[in-house]
């Protein structure tokens, strides 16, 4: 889904690189560890010029996760600071992972 006050927001090239690698990293793991068979991707537009994108699944969740989050992970909260973002990881009212990336 997305909200048609997204569109026109711009990002520079670095910034819209650490949104793509977070993204791809986000489906890998959806492909990879998930075993899920439906993402629903989200983008709404927050306050001011914010951005906020969702990924969420209705995979098995974390069950069996690194206690320390996994390379994969970190490397998306690093990319997500790098561009002065945040990423929230937490469980889908249906027991998959949703992982929200907020932009300001």
């Amino acid at each position: 889904k997305i909200d048609p006050s997204v569109i026109g927001i711009n990002f520079k090239m670095d910034e819209r690189r650490n949104i793509y690698l977070i993204l791809k990293e986000a489906f890998h793991n959806i492909i990879k560890h998930a075993k899920a068979d439906k993402v629903e991707i989200v983008f709404e537009k927050r306050t001011g010029d914010g951005l906020l994108i969702r990924v969420s699944d209705n995979g098995k969740g974390f069950d069996g996760m690194p206690k320390d989050g996994g390379n994969g992970i970190r490397n998306m909260q690093s990319r997500a600071g790098q561009i002065g973002g945040e990423i929230v990881i937490g469980t889908s009212v249906n027991g998959g992972t949703v992982i929200s990336l907020f932009i300001r």
